[in-house]
């Protein structure tokens, strides 16, 4: 049985705790827009945290931070899809850190991306009842511990953004650069500062997630190694792309991350807009009746006639709350997407029988097409 909804009414710090007060066992998919969070669940404990962005892996972590060049992440990954073991046990096995140093970095890494998740406050949610995939150097945290450092970082995170409120805000060296006595990861922040450069640009090149990334910024600003030159405009979310594959609910495969030209393959959201959304089990009138009017106009939309560029809402926000519900309707299996409508198709009909009666929608058609290397 699958638990699933909107973090409007149920919090990431809410379903953390649940978790743990029922000791559930099982995988929580948290989605917005382009981001998505897994968190593993073993009897109420959380064994792992893994993002789509190839920017916050455990591998990337250990580079920000100092503890592996790239040069050996290269060679870890090469073994660990080679030999079929995740980042940290490859690590391990190739005696480029010792198991006790991995150990602790997978709890740091894990706990931030958990943390971090606790700032989500918009997109849908779906936990299922599965057991994680176990591994030699698996982590358990306690979820109540991590929603109690979440909130203490997100009063914090508030104070931050009064100086640094958004990644328009541009940067570049400051009278101080590149500063002393430096944490490796700030040391890794000033040096991808060449010219002037956006907070989004340059979190784009650190990688990791908000609360570090900008504390560490803080802190070069304050002590004058970096310094702001001025505003730039956010991109605006109307001409954003959208990962398709994370769009249809493709499963994270427990083999290494593969390299961004094969992981995130993003197409525009003129492509997404021209697909046609399929009922396979249509949603009843209670759950329509959840819905907000916008949201339940989209899904009423939804006739397999349709494309989503004609049910999509014009407003970008309340488009941004649409594809996160029609992520949801996916990742339950609920919905199937065709690059046509049915009555341009041939044999539409007989397909959708066969979808209905495997269960399966496009999501997970997707992930039968795709080996566990990507």
């Amino acid at each position: 049985m699958e638990f699933a909804g909107r973090l409007a009414s149920f919090s990431p710090a809410n379903l953390l705790q649940w978790a743990e007060n029922e000791r559930r066992t099982g995988v929580l998919v948290v989605r917005r827009t382009r981001r998505e969070r897994r968190v593993a669940f073993r009897d109420g404990r959380v064994v792992g945290c893994r993002s789509n962005l190839m920017s916050q892996t455990f591998g990337r972590y250990l580079v920000d931070h100092g503890l592996l060049r790239p040069d050996g992440l290269a060679r870890v990954l090469a073994h660990s899809r080679a030999v079929g073991v995740p980042t940290g046990e490859a690590i391990a096995a190739l005696g480029i850190l010792p198991q006790d140093v991995v150990r602790e970095q997978l709890r740091e890494w894990i706990a931030e991306s958990v943390e971090d998740l606790c700032e989500w406050t918009r997109g849908v949610f779906v936990f299922h009842l599965r057991e994680p995939q176990e591994y030699s150097l698996e982590i358990a945290l306690g979820a109540q511990e991590l929603v109690l450092e979440g909130a203490r970082r997100s009063d914090r995170l508030r104070q931050l953004r009064e100086s640094l409120p958004d990644d328009g805000v541009v940067l570049r060296r400051g009278p101080a650069w590149p500063g002393r006595a430096l944490s490796a990861f700030e040391a890794r922040i000033t040096q991808g500062v060449e010219g002037l450069v956006s907070l989004g640009q340059l979190r784009d090149r650190v990688g990791g997630v908000d609360f570090p990334f900008l504390e560490a910024v803080h802190r070069l600003l304050e002590t004058g190694a970096l310094a702001v030159a001025g505003r730039e405009e956010v991109d605006s979310p109307d001409s954003r792309e959208i990962d398709l594959a994370d769009l249809l609910g493709a499963e994270e495969s427990d083999a290494p991350p593969i390299p961004d030209r094969q992981r995130q393959t993003l197409l525009p959201m003129d492509v997404v807009e021209r697909l046609v959304p399929v009922w396979l089990q249509p949603p009843g009138t209670a759950e329509l009746a959840r819905q907000a009017p916008r949201l339940r106009e989209f899904l009423e939309g939804i006739d397999g006639r349709n494309r989503l560029g004609l049910i999509f809402a014009r407003e970008p926000e309340v488009a941004a709350d649409q594809a996160d519900l029609l992520f949801l309707q996916l990742e339950r299996g609920h919905l199937a997407l065709f690059p046509q409508p049915l009555e341009e198709m041939h044999n539409a009909e007989q397909a959708l029988r066969s979808l209905r009666a495997s269960g399966l929608g496009l999501s997970h058609v997707a992930r039968k097409r795709r080996s566990p290397a990507g």
